[in-house]
């Protein structure tokens, strides 16, 4: 990697664009602690912080063949951050509104004896579902959904690849939607879970 070093930002992309690894890890190792800094003082959460840049640097990857970038390199991994924090901000609040909608509707009527079994029905059928769902996929979905472990670590926690995590996640997602369908308490309480 040393020869890669000294070289230029776009030197660097036009190598990534060409499939050397050396060159991304060069520029990986070039950009992370500044935008991990970056992204820690917007968000306050290491983890989080850590889970954002490293996404960012996965999408660019992936995205290697097909990137346009117009200004400086820098300025537009920061700029890339700067979307996803807001996105992660957007999705927060969404869970927040969703939460608040759950919690709105518990707290009504509190002493209603219907109102009672109602959300504890509504809750056994959530969990009836989620343990409907196949041993591993279960395992997963739980650890991402309920445990908030991001694939990266279940993967490593559970000895499989990060794609076979994304695989039981969409697979149960998929299952679940199905249900939410049928039952509006459910749905609400569903994509609190769901969204996340």
């Amino acid at each position: 990697m040393k020869n890669k070093e000294g070289q230029s930002d776009r030197d660097l992309l036009l190598a990534i664009k060409n499939n050397d690894r050396q060159a991304f890890d060069c520029l990986y190792n070039r950009y992370w602690n500044v935008l991990l800094d970056n992204a820690f003082t917007k968000l306050g959460n290491s983890e989080e912080a850590q889970e954002l840049v490293q996404q960012l640097f996965v999408d660019l990857y992936k995205n290697r063949d097909t990137i346009q970038i117009r200004t400086s390199l820098d300025g537009y991994l920061f700029a890339a951050l700067k979307y996803k924090v807001i996105d992660h901000y957007r999705h927060v609040l969404r869970r927040t509104a969703q939460i608040d909608a759950w919690q709105h509707f518990t707290e009504q009527d509190v002493q209603s004896p219907d109102a009672l079994l109602e959300m504890k029905e509504t809750n056994e059928k959530l969990q009836k579902l989620i343990d409907s769902l196949p041993d591993k996929c279960r395992e997963v979905f739980k650890l991402s959904r309920f445990e908030h472990i991001p694939h990266q670590k279940i993967a490593e926690k559970l000895n499989i690849s990060e794609s076979t995590v994304k695989k039981h996640i969409h697979k149960a997602l998929t299952l679940l939607r199905g249900e939410m369908k049928k039952d509006f308490l459910l749905f609400l309480l569903l994509s609190i879970v769901i969204d996340n």
